[in-house]
């Protein structure tokens, strides 16, 4: 399957059986590989090899990105030359997409500078969708908002949360559409169709918590449970609105970082469709924050370590990952970055306390936590003292 295409309503087939049974052997026999292989690692600057390889891998997909959306330009190059005609500007991406934008109760100020940044950056948008989470007073201020910058946009009010609206539709494919549940308690028992809700629900208040994800990291899972490619696109920059204190720094990436893991252990089929690389990732993903925790506290107890761990490797790998993003911010992205000096810096507020993050988002996955208060006005004068449930 190509990594970009142009018909927008492509479909991709489901995996015959055969297949998912192909890729779960294979997934497991590279994971008993690899597991194997570990104990077989150099000893001599790991986290520099380490890094390398990644950049090496992330290079080769860089390019091959590059080499798809140059195929795709040279199809679609008479509708882009006519888009860009009547536009006035040409399109970065090479690919018309769809911005998303979700938020609740953010300050008004800085969320209309997230508006009329779309304006100039995001030239190849074919559709702007703004999702605001609430209907109370608070949150109509910043439908008015969005009005205000976009006065042709369209409200669509709901009266119940999207969520809860899809996963009923969902629950209605699945029993068919001629499925209406009856009224009586004991009929819907009879037919056992109330049995799981009501189960689910009386378990949650003593076994467990509703968790929070992020919403396109979710988006990511359902598209590729569903055989889709997902494609990371090095040449798009996304805006965001980092955290002002290291608190609320350290509480956003702890919320990303759960997010992260419970979408990995929580769709086992993913790797079957997926295929034995996407395996392999996701054991790195989560063996590799928890061993370094377990090599520290086997450090900390008897003084031995499994590797030769030294302050040279670490500043190596620092160099390594700030000095490509120099050269490619620069090869690619120039302007995008108003000095060089934020490269390096962002690699230290990144590596350095990213061990720590991995392993306690393992270990409290389900809090359900959302960390950070909201930046609105009044959601601050609300928010209790940041981080109060993430350390329970």
């Amino acid at each position: 399957m190509l990594a970009y295409r142009d018909d927008a309503m492509y479909t991709p087939p489901p995996l015959p059986r055969w297949r998912l049974i192909l890729n779960s052997i294979l997934g497991l026999a590279f994971w008993i590989l690899t597991f194997f292989l570990r104990q077989k690692t150099s000893s001599f600057l790991p986290l520099t090899l380490d890094t390398l390889g990644q950049i090496l891998l992330t290079d080769i997909t860089r390019q091959k990105s590059a080499r798809a959306l140059a195929q795709l330009q040279r199809k679609t190059a008479h509708a882009d030359a006519e888009h860009s005609a009547a536009a006035g500007r040409g399109n970065a991406a090479g690919v018309p997409y769809l911005v998303s934008i979700v938020g609740y109760r953010e300050e008004e100020a800085l969320f209309r500078r997230c508006l009329q940044s779309y304006r100039t950056t995001c030239t190849g948008a074919a559709t702007l969708l703004v999702g605001i989470d609430g209907d109370e007073p608070e949150d109509l201020e910043m439908v008015a908002t969005v009005r205000s910058v976009y006065p042709q946009a369209v409200v669509l009010g709901l009266p119940e949360p999207l969520g809860e609206m899809a996963q009923r539709l969902a629950e209605l494919k699945a029993f068919g559409g001629h499925f209406v549940p009856s009224e009586s308690a004991h009929e819907r028992l009879e037919v056992f169709h109330a049995l799981p809700e009501e189960v689910k629900r009386d378990a949650e208040e003593w076994a467990m918590e509703e968790v929070i994800v992020n919403d396109d990291r979710h988006l990511s899972t359902c598209l590729m449970l569903a055989n889709y490619r997902i494609t990371f696109n090095t040449y798009v920059l996304t805006l965001t609105d980092t955290p002002t204190t290291s608190m609320a720094l350290l509480l956003q990436q702890l919320r990303w970082s759960r997010a992260t893991y419970i979408e990995t252990l929580q769709y086992p089929l993913l790797y079957a469709i997926r295929g034995p690389v996407a395996l392999i990732c996701a054991v790195r993903r989560v063996y590799g924050p928890l061993a370094m925790a377990v090599f520290t506290a086997r450090y900390a107890w008897s003084g031995s370590v499994p590797f030769a761990f030294s302050p040279l490797d670490f500043a190596l790998r620092l160099a390594l990952c700030a000095g490509y993003n120099l050269l490619f911010f620069r090869r690619h992205l120039r302007g995008a970055v108003r000095h060089w000096s934020l490269l390096v810096a962002s690699q230290l507020f990144y590596q350095v306390p990213l061990p720590g993050i991995a392993v306690w988002s393992c270990v409290t996955m389900l809090q359900g936590s959302w960390g950070t208060s909201m930046r609105g006005v009044g959601e601050k004068r609300r928010a209790r003292h940041p981080g109060e449930r993430d350390v329970r």
